[in-house]
């Protein structure tokens, strides 16, 4: 739900994303995985409770996408 959610602000990066959304729309997002050091820090421990977030936050799009 809406108390979930938490709006980044813009940051620094090194994807590639950017390239590929100027040739197809798109949108890019980070499956939250609580108080833990972002992905590529040493310290990082994947919380294997996010994946049902993750799994349900695509499955909506796809459904939202298809309607």
């Amino acid at each position: 739900g809406e108390e979930t959610l938490c709006h980044m602000p813009a940051m620094m990066g090194s994807e590639d994303f950017a390239f590929y959304a100027q040739k197809v729309p798109g949108v890019y997002c980070f499956v939250g995985n609580g108080d833990t050091p972002n992905v590529h820090h040493p310290m990082y421990v994947f919380d294997q409770k996010s994946l049902p977030v993750g799994a349900a936050y695509w499955v909506a799009v796809a459904e939202a996408y298809l309607k």
